[in-house]
């Protein structure tokens, strides 16, 4: 807590300590009297010295090792200095010192730079941990860091872990394996990585109670129980996973790879909580299961919809165009599928969220008089209304799914990847195969592409895996047999196949 001071004059002063962080924070105070005036302040405070230091450090060092150790030298001044900066390392035992390096740098105003030392055979076994100090100094300031690292012997087990994938038109891999001569090895093998997607799936389905969460559940719920269903060999495999080790979490697992107890560690709950969902996989195999899961989503759904068939994210909230969307691009995922089951009160429910879509666009179109060359937004809609044919299209709406045909045609070279992928699907569906062949071949030449781990496309400041999947579905829908599918999926797969999946529309 901050320490209080208050002078003569009932002006108070604040003393307290930030942690040791370059960096600026927000600083929120109230005052009140007991008759209850109150005085409130909302400032923000610069954490720095005009000089400071910040060391980065490993946690340890083998015996024969040879590294360098760097820190950061940072100017916060206005000013151009000239920093005097010393590293020393030292015996913490006998505070003896084993080597020092002194530098001169020159900085400017609000400038950093590195500087390191450099260890190796300095570091004998005699050491159980050597302190490592760094000190810089710029005229009447200076700043300060001392830590201490541990030394292990060299003899100290590693544990390092390579996934690699072999290829369907592979027989053989080869891998070079450091030599030990107490080391192990051991291999883990899946034989169709796509048994990760079916062990996932119950990681994806929420306990909340908002529409998103309805509609991802019926659909995760109708897609692993099509799936199940339609193939005996899966509902005899997760069968046979009841009583094996297959369905503990990664946590849970290879006990002679782990150096501290799990029991004992920080990450006991999340090991429960996967190995909890990991087992409830076993649900896929129950039809009743499955069936009640569905009726809870649809009967979520329907209790969030509104007269005009839009829905709320939560209760007694306002309808929302973009959750309504977000729904029926659910459903129209697994009508696509063939996964969505024949029930008129569903039917009813999805006729009248498009008839809200419907509307809700054609205003949002006329009262911000959204332009041509704007429609890219719409690319998605359009997707989505196009997979429920039998709910006939208004002909305000006709008309602007004519302009977005035409504008993906024309102006696809502007979007971004995401909706590049998009507008393929689009023009597929509407008959402009070469045109949505002409984008699959952009995307395909702008992938990164690994023989170890696939397709990918390495964007900032954007959902990667969102964006893998957009293209991996517009891939499949131009040209289902195109060989570099696998190499998305592959990218995905290795991605995702230790975690849990959550709840996302990428993960969906």
């Amino acid at each position: 807590m901050p320490r209080l001071a208050t002078n003569k004059d009932g002006v108070i002063t604040l003393e307290f300590d930030v942690p040791n962080v370059n960096t600026t924070w927000q600083f929120c105070a109230l005052a009140y009297t007991e008759n209850l005036k109150s005085a409130y302040i909302n400032e923000t405070v610069t954490a720095n010295k005009p000089i400071m230091v910040q060391a980065n450090l490993p946690r340890f060092i083998r015996n024969g090792d040879r590294v360098k150790l760097l820190a950061t030298v940072m100017n916060n001044s206005l000013d151009s200095v000239n920093a005097n900066v010393e590293i020393t390392i030292f015996d913490p035992a006998k505070n003896k010192i084993i080597k020092t390096c002194p530098t001169n740098i020159a900085l400017a105003p609000k400038a950093s730079d590195i500087v390191e030392i450099e260890v190796g055979e300095e570091i004998t076994e005699a050491y159980t941990g050597i302190g490592y100090r760094v000190k810089a100094q710029a005229g009447s300031n200076a700043d300060g860091e001392q830590k201490v690292i541990a030394i292990l012997p060299s003899t100290t087990e590693v544990i390092e872990a390579e996934p690699f994938y072999i290829k369907e038109n592979e027989q053989s891999i080869s891998k070079k394996l450091p030599k030990a001569e107490n080391g192990t090895v051991t291999l883990e093998y899946c034989d169709n990585p796509v048994w990760y997607c079916v062990m996932a799936m119950p990681s994806m389905i929420s306990e909340n109670q908002n529409a998103l969460a309805f509609s991802k559940n019926f659909y995760v719920t109708s897609v692993s129980g099509s799936i199940v269903s339609a193939d005996k060999y899966i509902a005899d495999a997760l069968n046979a996973w009841k009583n094996s080790e297959t369905l503990k979490s990664n946590l849970s697992k290879n006990e002679e790879l782990k150096v501290i107890d799990l029991n004992n560690s920080p990450w006991l709950t999340n090991a429960e909580r996967e190995t909890l969902s990991m087992q409830r996989v076993i649900d896929l195999t129950d039809p009743n299961t499955i069936d009640k899961r569905k009726e809870k989503a649809i009967s979520g759904l329907k209790g969030l919809q509104t007269a005009d068939g839009g829905f709320r994210w939560f209760s007694k909230t306002d309808p929302s165009l973009f959750i309504t969307l977000e729904v029926l691009e659910d459903f129209a995922n697994l009508k696509t599928l063939g996964y969505l089951m024949a029930d008129a009160e569903l039917t009813e429910m999805l006729k009248k969220a498009c008839n809200y879509v419907d509307a809700e666009v054609i205003k949002e179109i006329e009262k911000y008089n959204i332009k041509k060359n704007q429609y890219s937004g719409y690319f998605n809609y359009i997707l989505i209304r196009d997979r429920f044919t039998e709910f006939e299209l208004p002909k305000k709406i006709r008309e602007i799914k004519k302009e977005v045909v035409d504008f993906a045609k024309k102006d696809w070279r502007k979007l971004s990847l995401s909706s590049q992928a998009e507008a393929a699907i689009l023009l597929a569906d509407n008959g402009y195969q070469s045109e949505a062949e002409s984008i699959i071949e952009s995307l395909r030449q702008k992938a990164r592409k690994d023989d170890s781990i696939g397709f990918y496309w390495d964007l900032e400041y954007v959902d990667k895996l969102w964006t893998a999947s957009k293209i991996a579905t517009a891939f499949h829908k131009v040209n289902p047999n195109d060989s570099d599918i696998n190499n998305i999926r592959r990218w995905i797969l290795q991605t995702k196949e230790t975690r849990n999946w959550g709840e996302s529309r990428s993960a969906c």
